[in-house]
């Protein structure tokens, strides 16, 4: 469901801990709809793939690689949507501390 458009919307919500070496990987519904050249969906199957092999890589490339696959993948075909990707990457330093370590793309 798209965020903010409906006053009513009842959503789900859910604590999720994070350990060092854990990455928050957010985008958009254009990602999972990025078409080829015959029409077929990158989908959440070559989504999920991507990330399990690319999983201990920083957030940076991380978000390289998906952006590559899916440019690879939709060879130059025209996209219905906008493609938005922000990868987090989660690193717990020895005082506790929180960095992290981001890559974004934007893409119309």
């Amino acid at each position: 469901m798209v965020l903010g458009i409906f006053d009513d919307a009842d959503y789900e919500s859910a604590t999720v801990e994070l350990k060092r070496g854990d990455h928050l990987v957010l985008f958009t519904d254009g990602v999972l709809e990025a078409r080829d050249t015959k029409g077929d969906e990158f989908g959440e199957q070559r989504l999920h793939t991507l990330l399990q092999e690319n999983a201990r890589r920083s957030a940076s490339d991380i978000l390289a690689r998906l952006r590559d696959a899916i440019a690879l993948f939709s060879a130059g075909t025209p996209q219905h949507d906008d493609i938005t990707m922000m990868i987090l990457g989660y690193q717990e330093a020895e005082k506790q501390s929180q960095v992290g370590s981001v890559g974004v793309a934007l893409q119309n």
